[in-house]
């Protein structure tokens, strides 16, 4: 379990240990960015993105550069097909070409639920780590 963080440590955020790895979890996702137009809403723009970290709480994706959200906005997700919506909780820049999008599945049908399961008992395995590491 995690332990409390004295107010008095100087640590940066960052350079606290995480408690697993990340693993890629091979997947097809689609996000569909909701504009940013206060006075015409436009229609939701789908995105392709790539999977760095998957749970079953969310995931960290990989954006290309030029998408603009807000943070806490709610979006639609794809991921293999399985649709859902996700809330983007935090965002950065990743690359000159690229952006990392940290979301939370806020919304899951089953499909969906039983697809994030499935991808992530097959990363914590090490089926699809073995893979990724002979890739490499």
């Amino acid at each position: 379990m995690g332990q409390f963080i004295d107010e008095q440590d100087s640590r940066r955020p960052e350079e606290f240990p995480r408690l697993s790895q990340r693993y890629r979890a091979s997947a097809e996702v689609v996000i569909h960015v909701p504009s940013r137009r206060k006075v015409m809403k436009g229609n939701p723009k789908p995105v392709d993105a790539d999977v760095l970290d998957l749970s079953v709480a969310g995931a960290l994706l990989v954006v290309p550069e030029g998408i603009m959200a807000d943070i806490g906005i709610r979006m639609k997700i794809e991921l293999n097909g399985c649709a859902g919506v996700a809330e983007l909780r935090n965002f950065r820049p990743a690359s000159a070409d690229s952006t990392y999008f940290g979301i939370s599945f806020f919304s899951m049908t089953d499909e969906l639920r039983d697809e994030i399961f499935r991808l992530v008992a097959n990363v914590r395995s090490g089926v699809e780590a073995e893979v990724w590491e002979r890739a490499e």
